[in-house]
């Protein structure tokens, strides 16, 4: 498989708090190419103490996050599909070569997050709580929906960013 058009694609840091960061201690694991076996890369190997630290950016992140206005929710998300088809070739690339998946069937798959960063952009645009109608006339039930709170998760490894969206 020929080499990346943008290399800068392939990071082996994690992504903490604005920053790429390596691990405290240094510690790496390899990811090795499913088909041949061949070292991809060294990825930092987080514990521990840097989820710790990942946990309370990002907690401190989306209470800024909750005040952003949809449109421009909507719009980071439209950037972010534009960002993804421009590199679609790249992100294709990569996800065979870590995954081991067909080249079509990885580049069909970054288009999918695409449809769904498009699908969700406009649903930014349309979140609306709801006026239920209460089991007694004293009763007014209504719903708001906004942001609460920081989830942590573990995801697969065969179709990681369909779970990150």
């Amino acid at each position: 498989m020929n080499a990346l058009n943008h290399p800068e694609l392939l990071r082996n840091q994690s992504y903490i708090n604005g920053q790429w960061v390596n691990t405290n201690d240094g510690k790496t694991f390899p990811v090795q190419n499913p088909y041949d076996g061949s070292l991809l890369t060294e990825l930092a190997d987080l514990g521990a103490a840097e989820a710790e630290v990942a946990i309370h950016a990002a907690d401190k992140a989306w209470r800024e996050w909750r005040k952003v206005s949809v449109r421009e929710r909507s719009n980071i998300l439209l950037r972010w599909a534009r960002l993804l088809e421009e590199h679609l070739e790249d992100n294709a690339k990569l996800l065979t070569l870590e995954q081991g998946k067909p080249l079509a069937q990885a580049q069909s798959d970054t288009q999918d997050i695409v449809v769904l960063l498009e699908w969700y952009a406009g649903e930014a645009l349309r979140v609306h709580g709801q006026t239920l109608t209460p089991p007694n006339e004293n009763l007014r039930l209504r719903t708001i929906k906004q942001p609460i709170g920081v989830v942590a998760a573990i995801a697969p490894w065969n179709y990681p960013s369909y779970l990150y969206l």
